[in-house]
């Protein structure tokens, strides 16, 4: 604490706070890319475009991004709203018993403020299994 006084240290910057939406979109591409155990050659290879076009497309310098997204989500097998919003819904199909499903009902029902609590009692529960 006195060195933070002393240095006037602060935090810099988060990350996501100097990052725009082209950069946010040529990121998810190079995920995907690299998730896929894709090169640069292959996907330009896959898309019908040179591998320096898929290097623009991942640094955001590339303005025709957009326009390749229903392609990438293609060939990715991704909803097209990955691209664009970096979330996609999917139903989910899940079993739960009475016990399960109360928790829930009961945790959906505390105020933001005690569900990390929970979450924070839950996880040192489970340290000690």
């Amino acid at each position: 604490m006195a060195w933070i006084k002393e240095t006037h240290a602060h935090l810099a910057e988060t990350h996501l706070a100097t990052t725009s939406p082209a950069f946010d979109l040529a990121q998810r591409v190079v995920t995907l890319r690299k998730a896929f155990g894709m090169t640069q050659e292959d996907l330009a290879g896959r898309m019908g475009i040179s591998r320096s076009a898929i290097a623009f497309l991942e640094t955001g310098r590339s303005s025709s991004v957009r326009k390749h997204i229903p392609q990438l989500a293609e060939i990715f097998q991704v909803p097209v709203d990955l691209f664009l919003s970096g979330m996609a819904d999917k139903d989910v199909v899940e079993v739960l018993s009475s016990d399960e499903q109360n928790l829930i009902t009961l945790y959906r029902a505390l105020p933001s403020e005690f569900k990390l609590n929970v979450q924070k009692y839950i996880e040192r529960q489970n340290v000690y299994r």
